[in-house]
């Protein structure tokens, strides 16, 4: 069975314009899921993620999980689980964090997921995020 590709792109000019295109994606999201977030250094990856996030039902603040590498939240979806993985250079790290258990059973956003994703078998949401002029990015997902 050939699995079938959606591609979606938006051009944003602003942080709430991010979050607000997120929150509208997360109606589509079924877990377990892992939407992973790919582009440069403050491009708005977190944007995204928070968006998502209260897309999903969690009222309040969502900050990045940088130094924690995970932050867990209770949404109306379940368990949602936004990794940082910037700074983790090995698997150890990973399992410390539960990042095995939560992929078999929950939403998980994952910035800077080169590290693992060799390891996020099929039910994958890839969200690239690139900065265009006049402060622009271009927000494109494939499911």
């Amino acid at each position: 069975m050939t699995k079938t590709t959606l591609t979606e792109s938006f051009v944003t000019s602003s942080q709430s314009e991010t979050e607000r295109i997120a929150s509208d994606f997360a109606d589509k999201i079924k877990p377990p899921v892992v939407i992973t977030l790919d582009g440069e250094l403050g491009v708005g990856k977190t944007a995204f993620a928070r968006g998502l996030i209260n897309g999903l039902g969690k009222e309040g603040t969502v900050s990045s999980p940088t130094f924690g590498i995970v932050n867990e939240y209770q949404t109306e979806k379940g368990q949602t689980a936004h990794f940082d993985l910037y700074r983790v250079s090995d698997d150890d790290t990973l399992e410390m964090a539960g990042f095995f258990d939560y992929i078999e059973k929950a939403v998980v956003i994952v910035e800077w997921p080169d590290i693992v994703r060799s390891e996020l078998g099929d039910n994958v949401i890839e969200v690239t995020i690139k900065q265009l002029h006049n402060n622009n990015r271009e927000i494109t997902i494939k499911r």
